[in-house]
């Protein structure tokens, strides 16, 4: 058994441990940045991404860059030119059919699982990112509310403590991603998009699982409609 005399020998260790805990590495950086533009639709399908120019965008030196985007080729969410370049992919409509499907059956399950363990703190990222979406579309500055819609749905699903499903939603989003970056802007509607979010804000509130779940189809569906229409 524990005994009092102990604890400060226990902090002692704890913090030690956390001096010790490996920090995120510059490959692991590079690979988390180079994943948020494909989600924010910095790039679109075609894009050319060389080693050297992405490394210079991010500041971060070619050994990690290069590394990240091998890894990105290697998760299938980027194709692999040569040893110094990628290309973002053009996505066929069965890929876009697949990619749905499996977001429409993982996001309102892992958001259902953040009901009950979303935090006051991420209750405030989510006010925040709807008042930034709100002034993005007022703006028309539509990739800014992109970004923040991007925000808003990764504060809920992270807070469902699902890291597997939510790297395979990260995945889906990096592909999508720079779809958006082609769709045209006046083709979505921001008043419709302010509704369903406000809907999921308020779906969580309540912790009502079902609205929560119908709140988000209906902004994946939304969203594959836009996409739809680059293909057909």
């Amino acid at each position: 058994m524990m005994e009092q005399n102990d604890l400060p020998l226990l902090a002692a260790y704890s913090a030690r441990f956390e001096r010790l805990a490996p920090s995120k590495t510059m490959a692991e950086t590079a690979y988390d940045r180079v994943s948020e533009l494909l989600m924010d639709g910095a790039y679109q399908p075609g894009d050319r991404l060389v080693t050297r120019a992405v490394a210079n965008e991010l500041d971060i030196g070619l050994t990690p860059v290069r590394e990240a985007l091998l890894r990105l080729a290697g998760e299938g969410t980027l194709d692999q030119v040569n040893s110094r370049a990628m290309t973002v992919p053009i996505l066929s409509a069965a890929r876009l059919v697949e990619i749905y499907k499996l977001r429409l059956a993982l996001e309102p399950m892992i958001a259902a699982e953040a009901i009950d363990k979303i935090s006051v703190a991420a209750f405030s990222n989510l006010e925040a990112s709807m008042v930034a979406m709100a002034d993005a579309y007022k703006r028309q500055d539509y990739r800014a509310a992109f970004k923040q819609n991007r925000r808003f749905h990764f504060a809920i699903y992270q807070a469902a403590e699902m890291p597997f499903v939510l790297n395979v939603i990260r995945s889906a989003w990096r592909m999508v991603g720079p779809m958006f970056r082609q769709a045209d802007p006046g083709a979505a509607d921001p008043k419709e998009a302010l509704e369903i979010h406000s809907g999921v804000m308020d779906a969580l509130k309540r912790r009502n699982a079902a609205q929560l779940r119908s709140w988000l189809c209906q902004d994946l569906k939304r969203g594959r409609r836009l996409l739809r229409s680059l293909i057909d």
